[in-house]
């Protein structure tokens, strides 16, 4: 006989398995998608941004994730484990503002050195907040998991993952280039944080406003996750 622990243990693997499917089907279509649809030159741009994003996410991230593990998973102390995430999340855009200014002003000479398309420097403009933005993302991602709310988590990874796919899908068909795909990118991006925010707001996980952690315990954070961004 299932107990109910059991249950929702099992409930909580399904959820995570098929978020991880949608997330890794909506990535492979939207190679098909975009390959087929942008042409040699501007996927080359694409496949360019991907690399950055590679390169800057766990620089933007510095280790807040594994912060987040360690200290909000303790207990169910609310407005601490607030102040833990909005210190986190402070520390993160703060760095991924820094990281997306270089990206903007370093966008002509990427182009020139590097790829040579017409309308690549524009590109990486407008996406150069994407790796401050996944690097939000996953550390909102390690919140839910740290507090065992990997079933919301699930749900909205794939809510978010479907309106980028579909958004993406519906500015090619009607043969948009690649800057609109970098824009629908940002935009849906953004709005999957909001539904992640959402989603603690509602699960009474996160209290606003709260006070942020004191600058001592910030710098131990960073102390903490500087060795992370290099040892991977």
């Amino acid at each position: 006989m299932t107990t109910p622990r059991i249950w929702e243990r099992e409930k909580t693997v399904v959820a995570s398995f098929l978020s991880q499917m949608v997330m890794q089907s909506s990535g492979v279509v939207m190679l098909f998608v975009l390959g087929g649809a942008l042409g040699p030159e501007q996927y080359g741009v694409y496949s360019f941004l991907v690399v950055l994003q590679g390169i800057f996410i766990p620089v933007c991230s510095i280790g807040t994730g594994y912060n987040i593990v360690r200290l909000a998973a303790r207990d169910g102390d609310v407005p601490r484990n607030s102040s833990v995430l909005l210190s986190c999340l402070a520390l993160v855009i703060g760095i991924g503002a820094v990281i997306s200014i270089l990206i903007a002003s370093a966008s002509t000479s990427l182009d020139e050195w590097f790829l040579k398309v017409n309308g690549a420097a524009r590109v990486l403009c407008v996406t150069a907040v994407l790796p401050a933005l996944l690097a939000v993302e996953e550390l909102l991602r390690q919140f839910y998991r740290a507090r065992l709310r990997i079933i919301t988590s699930a749900v909205i990874d794939s809510v978010t993952a479907i309106l980028v796919m579909v958004a993406t899908w519906g500015v090619v068909w009607r043969g948009g280039a690649l800057l609109e795909v970098g824009w629908v990118l940002v935009v849906t991006r953004v709005l999957g944080l909001f539904l992640q925010v959402g989603g603690l707001l509602a699960r009474r996980e996160l209290i606003l406003p709260t006070a942020l952690l004191p600058m001592s315990q910030v710098q131990g954070m960073i102390r903490f996750g500087i060795p992370i961004v290099f040892i991977g």
